[in-house]
């Protein structure tokens, strides 16, 4: 009887072991995803800041074309 507790007891701290395991990867899991969707949030950012830019660069192209052909 005692070594069937005993056995159970093992058993129970093993799971608890296995769970505890478990949560912290799915916690790191968790934290990489966050840290993945801000990385891809500041990118998209970007990527409005370089297409703004991008366009603005082609008016001054158009303009300083029209300038030059003036003289």
């Amino acid at each position: 009887m005692k070594e069937q507790f005993s056995d159970l007891e093992q058993k129970i701290t093993q799971l608890k072991e296995e769970l505890e395991k478990e949560r912290n990867e799915k916690q790191s899991s968790l934290q990489h995803v966050e840290k993945l969707t801000e990385e891809n949030d500041n990118l998209k950012k970007q990527t409005e800041r370089f297409k703004e830019r991008a366009k603005n660069l082609r008016n001054e192209n158009k303009y300083l074309k029209k300038q030059l052909a003036q003289f």
